[in-house]
């Protein structure tokens, strides 16, 4: 199993800190959560284009993923994928 955590801004509106899915790839697992979330992760994580948001930041063991094909980021049981959100102001 993957165990995939959201950051207080996330969970706060899918009501869930932490979840786990089986998946091959970082591609498979966020069309799983998608599918157990529906729209609202959507919204949060993916911009009008069905790309990750740009103030949105993936981790997987600690290790950022942003710029990676996701199809070709393969993953094992006990992998820890995790979000960050950028938030910046002035």
């Amino acid at each position: 199993m993957i165990d995939i955590y959201f950051p207080s801004l996330i969970s706060e509106i899918i009501k869930v800190k932490k979840t786990s899915v089986e998946a091959n790839n970082l591609s498979e697992a966020f069309n799983k959560i998608f599918i157990r979330f529906g729209h609202p992760l959507k919204k949060i994580l993916l911009n009008e284009k069905g790309e990750i948001n740009r103030y949105i930041k993936i981790y997987l063991n600690g290790k950022e993923m942003n710029y990676f094909d996701f199809n070709n980021i393969l993953l094992k049981d006990g992998d820890k994928i995790s979000f960050l959100i950028i938030i910046s102001g002035g």
